[in-house]
């Protein structure tokens, strides 16, 4: 598999398998933190869902590092964002992972901070209490809206906030009011601003790819311009699409 090329960001979407067990394969690549995190979760489809996305998130960066899927190492940032250890990292890859409902995106990049996230639309009962989180200026654009499209433009804010938060590796560190993005129908994705830095709406690039119906995808790329590739678990596919600034 060829790596990234500069400002190039590979995606993934990869469905979750449900109702299935793990195989014994799937459970042999997990290292022993990932299993016992497995063993965490109370629902038995959570924790299918989390063994089947690290075992195909380790068959998809194999196919990069050439190395066995097992093999590969990682290391956690304090708000828990695997990163490349070891030897892989020296590849000098980045990658990030997320999975709602039964679907993962991961996102890989060649030297770059990146953030993914991908957001199943559903009912949340205190939307307009996390909506009271994000910025002033993304609560009057989001209020401004019909009610009949405020559920997409949530969900829209939502993920490219995450996405941005991700990116950075501080967690909620990053207050959500303390920088806007774009949420209206058709508007396109953007970092329009961040406190106490100017400049950052410059230096990243924010994406929504339409992926999946009924979904809100979002990848933030610490660079000015990229190009989003979406691949196969095989190659990339021919389908590059130049993720806009505004």
């Amino acid at each position: 598999m060829r790596f990234p090329v500069e400002r190039e960001v590979h995606l993934y979407l990869q469905p979750l398998a449900q109702g299935t067990m793990p195989g014994h394969r799937e459970w042999s690549l997990l290292a022993g933190d990932e299993r016992l995190r497995a063993s965490t979760f109370r629902r038995a489809l959570d924790r299918q869902r989390y063994v089947a996305c690290r075992s195909w998130v380790r068959n998809v960066l194999s196919s990069y590092l050439e190395i066995p899927a097992a093999a590969i190492q990682f290391r956690y940032s304090s708000a828990g964002k695997p990163q490349l250890s070891g030897e892989s990292a020296r590849s000098g890859l980045s990658f990030n992972i997320s999975h709602s409902g039964g679907w993962a995106l991961l996102a890989i990049a060649c030297g770059l901070r990146l953030g993914v996230d991908l957001e199943r639309h559903r009912a949340i009962d205190d939307r307009d209490l996390l909506v009271r989180r994000f910025s002033p200026a993304e609560q009057r654009a989001y209020y401004s809206l019909p009610p009949e499209d405020r559920l997409a433009a949530f969900f829209s804010a939502w993920s490219r906030k995450e996405a941005f938060i991700k990116a950075c590796g501080d967690g909620f560190a990053i207050p959500l009011a303390d920088f806007d993005v774009s949420l209206g129908p058709g508007e396109a994705a953007a970092l329009l601003a961040i406190k106490q830095d100017e400049q950052a709406p410059r230096r990243w690039t924010l994406a929504a790819p339409d992926l999946l119906a009924g979904y809100s995808a979002a990848v933030a790329i610490e660079v000015p311009q990229a190009t989003l590739v979406l691949c196969s678990d095989a190659s990339p596919t021919e389908r590059g699409q130049p993720a806009p600034r505004q």
